[in-house]
């Protein structure tokens, strides 16, 4: 067993690769499903990063990392097999378990520190188990980093720290709602897990003026769960006439809000109209910042913006996460015993249902009957070691031999081998 991460993520590509790389995932998970040496994976996409954890086969892993590369970057006539071309970073084994709890712990997010990343992947570990991509394995790393980061976030001030990328873009334009924030009209453009975080982070500033509209035409669902108002396509050019603010984070390939649209409203606009653009695949045209009374703040500005984070809390964080990973390495190394173990309670079970089936159907037992049923199920079981121990004898190796039955079954041998001459040499002695 392999555990492998492959990451396209802000810190080593440029947004613009990390929105390729989400933009190439549902088929990048097509061609996993249907590779024989995959036992599990999970995939993550957010507003900054795309991860994949996988578990493979031994030996696999030079054959895996090659089809994420090809699959996630394929190469154009113009590209051919330039090595300038992007790849995702890759990481195995230790490497690859301390990735996930740095990614679950939000130290390796844009914003250091931020808590949106732990429900992100949560989010995304259920998604793997309820379509069965995922595997043992990959379940035990990932409950095992989502806990550490509630380790991390209870223990350290990392949290309070660091600000979420929605708060810390809500930030750059605080002009816009400190003074009076219950006077401000904010429009969301998108119903997915950011809308959610954007509502939260609204109304954590006492901003209850919340609009929502949504192509897809999930507004009035979105706006009924959360308690905000719908937009309709009718309504969304005054809205955006009349709004304070605009939140967008749909990031499904096509801008929501063209050049054209915002062009049209601009000459009915009293005021600048900020625009926080979250999406990776950006929602709005990028010839709209040129409008003189736009003001687009999107993830390079939010990335450009972002404070160090307290250097004690990042290091009380990272000790945490390396306490987390050695926990977690010896108990997968301990699961690498489960099918022995296995096997051998399914050797004894069986032992045990033939003498069960020894015994004779009656209405009631005695005591002597009960007594030679266990007496005669303990001789079986003690039958192989016993052989095993005269042979080992014989071979002058009986030592050893009695080592391994007090480690499986417990039981000290070494004073009645001793009064039968059965002493170790020197060399296994001082060993």
């Amino acid at each position: 067993m392999t555990i492998l991460s492959a990451s396209v993520h802000h810190t080593t590509h440029c947004l613009e690769d990390v929105a390729c790389a989400a933009a190439r995932l549902p088929r990048v998970e097509e061609m996993l499903e249907i590779q024989p040496e995959v036992r599990g994976f999970l995939t993550l996409s957010t507003c900054n990063r795309v991860d994949v954890y996988l578990e493979v086969g031994a030996g696999a892993e030079k054959q895996i990392r090659e089809l994420l590369c090809g699959t996630f970057f394929p190469p154009s006539a113009a590209q051919g097999t330039s090595p300038g071309a992007p790849q995702p970073l890759f990481a195995s084994g230790t490497e690859a378990i301390t990735h996930i709890f740095r990614v679950a712990c939000g130290l390796d997010s844009m914003v250091v520190g931020e808590r949106e990343i732990t429900g992100q992947l949560r989010r995304a570990h259920l998604r793997a188990i309820n379509a069965h991509t995922s595997s043992a394995a990959l379940n035990r790393i990932t409950e095992a980093a989502l806990h550490t980061s509630r380790q991390v976030a209870r223990n350290t001030g990392l949290a309070s720290a660091g600000r979420s990328v929605v708060a810390q873009a809500l930030h750059l334009c605080r002009d816009v709602w400190e003074n009076d924030p219950a006077r401000v009209s904010v429009l969301l453009l998108g119903t997915g897990a950011y809308a959610g975080a954007g509502v939260a982070a609204l109304r954590a500033r006492q901003i209850e003026r919340i609009a929502v509209y949504s192509k897809s035409g999930r507004a009035q669902l979105f706006a009924r769960s959360h308690n905000v108002q719908a937009v309709s396509d009718a309504d969304l050019p005054q809205m955006l006439q009349s709004c304070d603010l605009v939140i967008s984070c749909r990031g499904l390939n096509a801008p929501v809000l063209t050049y054209g649209q915002l062009a049209d409203i601009g000459d009915r606009r009293t005021s600048v109209l900020p625009i926080l653009d979250l999406a990776l695949q950006r929602d709005v045209e990028k010839t709209a910042r040129s409008l003189p009374f736009i003001k687009l703040i999107d993830l390079e500005t939010v990335k450009e913006s972002v404070p160090e984070v307290a250097v004690k809390h990042l290091e009380a964080a990272k000790e945490i996460i390396s306490r987390g990973v050695a926990d977690l390495e010896r108990k997968l190394t301990a699961c690498r015993a489960d099918s022995a173990v296995v096997a051998l309670r399914s050797f004894i079970g069986g032992m045990c249902a033939e003498e069960i089936e020894r015994i004779p159907c009656k209405d009631t037992y005695t005591k002597a009957d009960l007594e030679y049923a266990l007496r005669h199920f303990a001789n079986r079981v003690a039958h192989i070691p016993s052989v095993g121990v005269r042979k080992a004898a014989v071979a002058g190796e009986q030592w050893e031999y009695l080592q391994a039955l007090h480690a499986v079954f417990g039981v000290e041998l070494s004073s009645a081998a001793a009064e039968n001459g059965c002493v170790p040499d020197r060399r296994i002695r001082e060993s």
